[in-house]
This record gives structure tokens, C-alpha cells and sequence, in this order.
């Protein structure tokens, strides 16, 4: 289980049978249960390890995963 914060987007393969990840199984209903499993899962470790940000709530200021971006002058 995959989440891209940029994009708000959730990513789901299974690696045995898709090792390329060409089919996003996210939001699959065959495979709902497994996908809550996983989320639970991720949202017990970030309360064990204290991670607080949270899903896409608000977006990063610009720079956090790179330069920030360059400012034309006027």
C-alpha cells in the first residue's frame, strides 16, 4: 500500500502477480478488506513511532521534497 501525498492518490499491487505494477488494485471491492488491513495497519505504526502529519489534510509548503521552487522577478 502505497500514498502519494502530492497527488492525494492510494497505490495497491500485488507484487506476485503484477511485479511491473501496472494494474493500481486501489479502491478494488475484491480486495477492500486487504486494503483496510493495511491502512490499519499503517495508521497503528505512525501513532507507535508519533508520525502526527496526517493523509493530504493540508499540503507541504513547497521545498519539502526538494528546492524550493525559483521565483521569476519582476
Amino acid at each position: 500500500l502505497i500514498y502519494f501525498w502530492k497527488k492525494n492518490q492510494w497505490e495497491l499491487f500485488d507484487l506476485t502477480k503484477d511485479p511491473r505494477e501496472l494494474k493500481n488494485l486501489y479502491g478494488d471491492p475484491a480486495v477492500g478488506e486487504l486494503t483496510e488491513k493495511l491502512k490499519a495497519e499503517l495508521y497503528r505504526l505512525k501513532k507507535e513511532l508519533k508520525d502526527d502529519d496526517q493523509f493530504a489534510d493540508e499540503q507541504p509548503p513547497p521545498g519539502v521534497d526538494g528546492p524550493p521552487p525559483v521565483r521569476k522577478r519582476s
